[in-house]
């Protein structure tokens, strides 16, 4: 199994079909692509934002200033 990451875009498309045609046919690709984002940068970027959010309101309620 191959998995690919790409961006959410025609250009990622356009890869995972290149792919698709050169590799081997008993080959098994799967695409991965970001759900709300427009590529892993922004999707890493706003996993990174949701934990220091997540971290500031436990630290909220532990009585701990930020």
């Amino acid at each position: 199994m191959v998995f690919i990451a790409t961006d959410r875009d025609r250009a990622g498309e356009k890869i995972s079909q290149e792919l698709h045609r050169i590799a081997p046919k008993t080959a098994q690709i799967s695409r991965h692509v970001p759900k709300h984002q427009k590529d892993w940068n922004e999707a890493l970027q706003a996993q990174i934002e949701r934990e220091r959010q997540q971290e500031n309101q436990r630290s909220r309620g532990r009585g701990l200033s930020c």
